[in-house]
C-alpha cells in the first residue's frame, strides 16, 4: 500500500465543494429533523401509542445526524482558506470518511424498515403482507452485509487510513467497487418499491380523488431518494479517475447526506398533510368528497358534493328523517384508516352473518307454526 504525500495542495474546487456540502446538507438535515418532531408532536397530542415504524425513524434519525458529523469533518479542511493539507489532516479525512460508511448503512436500514412497517399497517391482504415481509427480510439482509463489510474492508480497520502499518489486509480496489455498485442498486431498488407500493392501498381508501393524489405525492417523495442514489452512483464511479478527488469526496458526502435526509423526510411526509391541506385552502384550492348513500328501508339514494375541511375529514350521512349525522375521521395518521376500515369490514361481516341467522331461523320456526317470526 503507497504511502500518502506529507502534504496535499487544496485547490478552490476543494473549498467550493466544502461550502456547497455544508449549505446543502444543514437545510436537508433542518427539513429531516423537523419532520421526526412533527411526527412525534403529532402521536403525543393525539395521545396515540408509538409503534415499531416510530422508533425506527428516531433511530435512522439519529444514525444520520452521526453520519452528517462525521462527513463535516471530513470536508473541514477545506472550510478554511489553506492551501496545503498536511498529512495528519489528510489521514483524518480519509478516516472519518470509512467510520461515516457503517454508520450511514445503519441509518439507511432504519429509515427503509421504518417505512415498510408503516405499509404493513395498511395492507391485509395476505400477498402484499408476504411481500412486505420479504421486502424488510432483503432490506436488513443487505444492509447487514454491506455494515459487515464495510467494517472488515481492512484488517485492522485502522489500516484503512494508517498506511504506516505493517502486515495489514484489505479487500483490493475491484472488490470494493463491485461492492459499492451492489450497494447502490439495492438502495435504489427498495427506494422505488417502497415510494409506488402506496398505490395498493390509495385505490382502496374512499377518499376525494384530490386527496388521494397529495397523499400519493407526499409518498412518493422516497423517489427523490432514488435519484440521488442514481447521482451518487455516477459521481462515485467518476471519483475513481478524478483528478482533484477532495472535489469529488465532497460532492459523494453531500449525495449521501441528501439520501439519508429526504428519506427520512418522505417517511415522515404524512404529518405534514394537514398543514399542506390548509395552505392549499388559503390560495382556493378546496378538497371534496362526493356522498351516495342509500337510506335504509326506502332504497333511495343521495348524491351532493361536501367541502372537507383542512382539519378532521368528515363524512356526512343523510338520515330518513332528513336529518344530516356528521362521523368524523382523522386523516393526519393513515393508520387510524386502516384500522378503521378493518373494523368496518370485521363489523360488517358480523351483521351479515347475524341476518343470515335471523333468516334461516325465521323460515324453520314458518314450517313448523305456520307463522314467521
Amino acid at each position: 500500500m503507497a504511502a500518502l504525500p506529507p502534504q496535499t495542495p487544496i485547490t478552490e474546487r476543494d473549498h467550493e465543494g466544502a461550502r456547497v456540502f455544508v449549505g446543502t446538507t444543514v437545510l436537508l438535515l433542518t427539513l429531516s429533523l423537523a419532520a421526526v418532531t412533527a411526527r412525534l408532536i403529532f402521536k403525543i397530542r393525539s395521545k396515540l401509542l408509538f409503534t415499531l415504524d416510530d422508533y425506527l425513524i428516531v433511530a435512522g434519525a439519529g444514525f444520520g445526524v452521526a453520519t452528517w458529523a462525521m462527513l463535516l469533518s471530513v470536508i473541514a479542511p477545506f472550510l478554511s482558506s489553506q492551501s496545503i493539507a498536511p498529512l495528519y489532516e489528510t489521514e483524518q479525512v480519509i478516516k472519518f470518511g470509512a467510520l461515516s460508511l457503517p454508520i450511514n448503512i445503519l441509518s439507511l436500514a432504519c429509515i427503509k424498515t421504518s417505512v415498510a412497517c408503516l405499509l404493513l399497517r395498511f395492507h391485509q391482504n395476505r400477498t402484499e403482507r408476504f411481500f412486505l415481509y420479504t421486502l424488510i427480510g432483503v432490506i436488513l439482509t443487505s444492509h447487514l452485509a454491506f455494515f459487515t463489510f464495510d467494517l472488515l474492508q481492512c484488517i485492522p480497520l485502522a489500516a484503512t487510513w494508517d498506511f504506516s502499518i505493517q502486515g495489514a489486509k484489505c479487500v483490493s480496489s475491484y472488490t470494493f467497487s463491485k461492492v459499492s455498485n451492489s450497494n447502490t442498486g439495492i438502495m435504489i431498488a427498495t427506494d422505488f418499491i417502497l415510494s409506488l407500493f402506496p398505490i395498493t392501498f390509495l385505490r382502496q381508501i374512499r377518499r376525494p380523488f384530490l386527496e388521494k393524489v397529495l397523499i400519493g405525492v407526499l409518498m412518493a417523495m422516497g423517489l427523490a431518494a432514488s435519484g440521488v442514489s442514481v447521482a451518487k452512483a455516477v459521481v462515485v464511479h467518476q471519483w475513481a479517475s478524478a483528478v482533484d478527488s477532495f472535489a469529488m469526496g465532497s460532492k459523494v458526502s453531500a449525495l449521501t447526506c441528501a439520501e439519508m435526509f429526504i428519506g427520512i423526510i418522505a417517511a415522515c411526509s404524512p404529518s405534514f398533510k394537514p398543514v399542506i391541506q390548509r395552505l392549499l385552502a388559503s390560495i382556493g384550492i378546496t378538497f371534496q368528497v362526493r356522498s351516495s348513500l342509500t337510506i335504509l328501508g326506502s332504497g333511495e339514494g343521495s348524491e351532493a358534493p361536501y367541502p372537507v375541511p383542512s382539519g378532521p375529514l368528515q363524512e356526512f350521512n343523510t338520515q330518513s328523517d332528513g336529518t344530516v349525522k356528521t362521523h368524523v375521521f382523522s386523516f393526519s395518521e393513515m393508520e387510524e384508516l386502516s384500522e378503521e376500515s378493518s373494523r368496518v369490514r370485521v363489523d360488517g361481516l358480523a351483521s351479515g352473518s347475524e341476518r343470515e341467522r335471523n333468516r334461516s331461523r325465521g323460515s324453520y320456526e314458518s314450517r313448523g307454526s305456520g307463522e314467521i317470526v
